[in-house]
C-alpha cells in the first residue's frame, strides 16, 4: 500500500546540457506552444532503448510560462521552467512529494522519470503531440495532449474508486484489500458505493463545482480494526464535502477543512 506521504520538499538535480543537435526543434513560437498545455507520457527513451512504462506519467506545464509539474506515476513533482528561443527548453531544480508506492516498478519509472525530466533541453510539438529531448539525444520523452487521451469524466453515473485519502497537506492510499467506491445520481440526488467495508447510501446535491452529501447510512458489518477506522474517516469526508474537480479520469472530493479523497473512473 502507499505510505503516508507529507508534501515533503526533495529537490532533485536541474539538468543542463548543449541545445544543439539532432533533437527535434520547432518553428512556431514556445510561449504560443507549452504553457497551458497538459500531456500524459507515452514514451520514454534512455540511450537509444525505450524504457517501459507501468504508470501514467503527467507533464504540466503553466499558464504563466514559469512552472511545471505533474506527476511520475506516483508522487507529484514540480519545478521552474524557462523557454528561450524557439524550441528550447530548461527545466531547474524539482521538487516532489514523498509516497512510496507499492509497486517496485513505479518507484524505478519514478527515479528513471525524474532523472530524465531535467536533462532536456529542445521540444516540438506537432498536432497533439508532444517530444522532449536532450541536447545529446540520449534522452527523448514523448506525450500526447491530454485532453485528448483522457477526457473528463463525468461525475454523474460513473463508479468512482477511491485511492487517497487527504488530510492537510500529507495524502496516504486506501488499504491494502479494500475497496472504495462511490456512485453519484446528480439527477435523483442520491449517492451510494461502498466505504470499504460497508456500503453506504444517502442524499447529495451538486450546483456548479460544489457538492453537499448528508444523512449517509450504512450496513453494519464489523470489519478489522484498521478498516473500520479508515471507513470512519471516509464517511466523515463524504458528509463534510463541500467542492469537487475533475481532471481527466480523476475526481477530488474537498471539504472545508483541508481534507479530502482521491478517486480513479472505473
Amino acid at each position: 500500500m502507499f505510505g503516508a506521504a507529507a508534501l515533503v520538499l526533495v529537490m532533485l538535480p536541474a539538468g543542463c546540457g548543449d541545445a544543439e543537435g539532432t533533437s527535434p526543434t520547432t518553428t512556431t513560437s514556445p510561449q504560443a506552444s507549452l504553457p497551458g498545455t497538459r500531456w500524459i507520457v507515452d514514451g520514454l527513451t534512455i540511450d537509444g532503448e525505450p524504457y517501459p512504462l507501468v504508470a501514467d506519467a503527467t507533464i504540466d506545464f503553466s499558464a504563466d510560462d514559469a512552472q511545471v509539474g505533474g506527476t511520475t506515476g506516483c508522487n507529484s513533482y514540480f519545478g521552474a521552467v524557462d523557454y528561450g528561443s524557439p524550441g528550447q527548453i530548461t527545466i531547474g531544480q524539482m521538487g516532489m512529494t514523498e509516497m512510496a508506492c507499492l509497486d517496485n516498478a513505479v518507484m524505478d519509472q519514478e527515479r528513471v522519470f525524474s532523472q530524465a525530466l531535467p536533462l532536456v533541453t529542445v521540444y516540438q510539438v506537432e498536432g497533439d503531440r508532444l517530444t522532449l529531448a536532450s541536447g545529446d539525444g540520449a534522452v527523448e520523452i514523448t506525450a500526447i495532449d491530454r485532453e485528448v487521451a483522457i477526457p473528463d469524466a463525468a461525475l454523474d453515473g460513473t463508479t468512482w474508486i477511491a485511492d487517497t485519502i487527504i488530510v492537510g497537506d500529507g495524502a496516504s492510499s486506501m488499504l491494502a484489500g479494500t475497496e472504495v467506491t462511490m456512485t453519484i445520481d446528480v439527477a435523483a440526488g442520491e449517492v451510494h458505493g461502498n466505504a470499504g467495508c460497508n456500503t453506504f447510501g444517502g442524499s447529495v446535491a451538486v450546483d456548479g463545482d460544489t457538492v453537499a452529501m448528508g444523512g449517509l447510512a450504512l450496513t453494519r458489518m464489523a470489519c478489522k480494526g484498521d478498516v473500520m477506522d479508515q471507513e470512519s474517516l471516509v464517511v466523515d469526508i463524504l458528509q463534510a464535502a463541500a467542492r469537487y474537480s475533475i481532471d481527466g479520469n480523476r475526481l477530488t472530493i474537498e471539504t472545508d477543512d483541508d481534507r479530502g479523497l482521491g478517486f480513479l473512473a472505473g
